[in-house]
């Protein structure tokens, strides 16, 4: 079973809005009660969701994606926010990560 972008560019949302909502989530816990009470509320949506992506597509490919677009997203922000250098192996396994996409879609 196929993939189609539409998806994959909702999991790239969520694993975005995902990592927002637990930073906020871990910032406001002690300070700000109304950003917590949102976060929150965000993270279950974006769990809800997930689990009618799980429920209607292949387990193995949907959490793969997640699992992966964490990685790369993480990666990113490491490598343009902090100025952290990859090297050829770390940036290799990026790659293979980003090639596992096509990959998995083909039947």
């Amino acid at each position: 079973m196929q993939i189609n972008i539409k998806k994959i560019i909702l999991i790239i949302f969520l694993i975005i809005l995902e990592s927002i909502s637990i930073t906020l989530l871990k910032k406001s816990s002690v300070n700000n009660n109304k950003l917590y009470i949102i976060s929150l509320i965000i993270y279950i949506l974006i769990l809800y969701i997930l689990f009618f992506l799980f429920k209607k597509n292949p387990i193995s490919i949907i959490f793969t994606l997640w699992n992966m677009g964490t990685i790369i997203m993480v990666s990113l922000i490491g490598w343009f926010y902090y100025k952290q250098k990859l090297n050829n192996y770390q940036l290799i396994g990026l790659l293979m990560a980003l090639l596992s996409i096509p990959l998995l879609n083909y039947n």
